[in-house]
Parts: structure tokens; C-alpha cells; sequence
């Protein structure tokens, strides 16, 4: 008897080997959570830090190509860094044709200023504005306002006043949305509006929902209230302006006071129209 014959054994690739080991599964978890990170860090950018007074000022003129390449390549914690562009968003030119012929969204080819600046490390001024005049011996930029709520260049204060109108399901819901869509976007885009954001709801009668449990109505109060969403109830409509409403508001003593309320945006969401 001969001795034994040798079992054949087909040789393992490396990829079996690579795999068999561990290394890639968790290869493949490193993978996963770098593409992860990336995806949030794009949508929730960082805190930055404040212009300095001590450091020079760049100011960049334009979000075309040239100046929108800058800015991404810069270290802005070494200058102040300023942009001013009667276009607050940079477009992708060569897709403009794609566009007209309906290949293509033109929103898909724009591309907001924003997006790049709040990426940065310290904070990026943007003014929505046409450069008029450059005085080279002085270092000043003049620059002519072009965005839609005009006001002094370096202090313009916005009504970021939300009122709706009726508390029922449909001035609710759209509270709601309205202070969700500022925390999902402008929040974190321009957050430097944050204290001057607020949603107010205006209900005439004693609460918002009256048609409802007083369960689902204590629910609602305390929601909004965490959400920061104001609920003037026992407030009547008396007149609406462009810039204000007026309304009789009835006190805890019973007692009723005309008040002026501002607003930047106001929604109607009554079923009847006023008077």
C-alpha cells in the first residue's frame, strides 16, 4: 500500500483572503461613514468665527468663476473676507443651452453663494450689491444696493415677523411648517437672522384648535412653545396693512386695547375675509 495521495486544494485568491480576514468588512464601515459624515456635514455647516478687526479685508467682486474659485481655496481665519455681487448664486454656464431646451432645470445649474461661504471657517459677509466705484488710494469699495428690501449698506433691519392668521388646523399646520422649514434651511444658512426670526399665531378666540379636545389643544400649546411659536389668542383682526395689522386684544381682566402688531409676512388663514 502506497502512501496517500495528497488532497487537492484550489488556492485561495486574495480577495478570499482579504475578505476572510475582517479587513473589509470594516474597510467597507470606514467607507460608509466617511460618505456619511461628508453628506451631513454639507447640509448642517459649522460655527464660525467673527470678523476680526485686527486682520486685513478681502473684498471679492463677482461669484463667477474667478471669484467663486477664491474664496473655496482661501483660508478665511487670515482675512476678512467680504463678497459683493448683485447675483447671489454662481451658474454653471456651459449647461445654459441644456436648459433651454428643457434637459435640464436651470435651478440645477445655480448654485446658492451661501452653500460655499457658510463651509468656510470664519465668516464670510455677502452683499447683494452692484461695486460702483473702486478708490484705490483710499481702499474702498463703493457699492450700490440692488437687493429687494433696501436700507443702509452696513445695517439693514428685516421684519422677520411671520404672522398666521387663525388658529384653526390650517393656521396651524402652517405655523408649524413655517418654523420647520427656518430650522431645516435659513437657520443654517444665515443664522445671523436667528433672533430676529419669530412665528407668531393670531387666534381670536380663547385658544387655537377650539374645535378640538382640550388634550390635543394643551398639546398644541406646549409644542409651539418649545418651538419657539407664539400664540396670541383673544386677538381680533381689526385692520391690515402692508407693514402691520391692528387688533383689539382682550386682557386676563377682561379689559380690550387696540394694538399694532408688525409683520414681514403675513398669511390669511380664515375662512371668512375681514370686514
Amino acid at each position: 500500500m502506497g502512501p496517500p495521495t495528497p488532497r487537492h486544494r484550489s488556492p485561495r485568491s486574495n480577495s478570499d483572503s482579504f475578505a476572510g480576514s475582517g479587513v473589509w468588512p470594516r474597510l467597507r464601515g470606514l467607507v460608509i461613514g466617511a460618505v456619511a459624515y461628508n453628506i451631513y456635514a454639507l447640509y448642517h455647516p459649522m460655527e464660525q468665527f467673527e470678523l476680526d478687526p485686527e486682520k486685513k479685508t478681502l473684498v471679492i467682486l463677482g461669484t463667477g468663476w474667478g471669484t467663486v474659485s477664491l474664496p473655496k481655496k482661501l483660508d478665511t481665519k487670515n482675512y476678512n473676507v467680504v463678497v459683493v455681487s448683485p447675483r447671489n448664486y454662481f451658474l454653471f454656464t456651459p449647461l445654459l443651452p441644456s436648459c433651454t431646451t428643457g434637459l435640464i432645470e436651470p435651478r440645477s445649474i445655480m448654485e446658492p453663494i451661501r452653500s460655499i461661504l457658510r463651509h468656510k471657517n470664519a465668516t464670510v459677509k455677502f452683499y447683494k450689491a452692484e461695486a460702483t466705484k473702486i478708490d484705490y488710494d483710499k481702499r474702498v469699495v463703493y457699492i450700490s444696493d440692488c437687493s429687494e428690501i433696501k436700507g443702509d449698506t452696513f445695517h439693514t433691519e428685516v421684519p422677520f415677523d411671520m404672522l398666521v392668521v387663525g388658529g384653526g388646523p390650517t393656521g396651524v399646520e402652517f405655523a408649524g411648517e413655517l418654523q420647520d422649514l427656518f430650522n431645516d434651511d435659513p437657520k443654517k444658512w444665515v443664522p445671523e437672522i436667528e433672533d430676529n426670526f419669530h412665528v407668531t399665531l393670531v387666534e381670536a378666540l380663547p385658544n387655537a384648535l377650539p374645535m378640538f379636545s382640550k388634550q390635543l389643544i394643551d398639546y398644541t400649546g406646549s409644542t409651539f412653545k418649545e418651538e419657539g411659536i407664539t400664540i396670541r389668542a383673544k386677538t381680533i383682526v381689526k385692520k391690515v396693512t402692508d407693514k402691520y395689522i391692528e387688533a383689539e386684544v382682550t386682557k386676563s381682566d377682561g379689559s380690550k386695547k387696540l394694538e399694532t402688531i408688525p409683520y414681514g409676512l403675513l398669511v390669511w388663514a380664515m375662512s371668512t375675509p375681514l370686514d
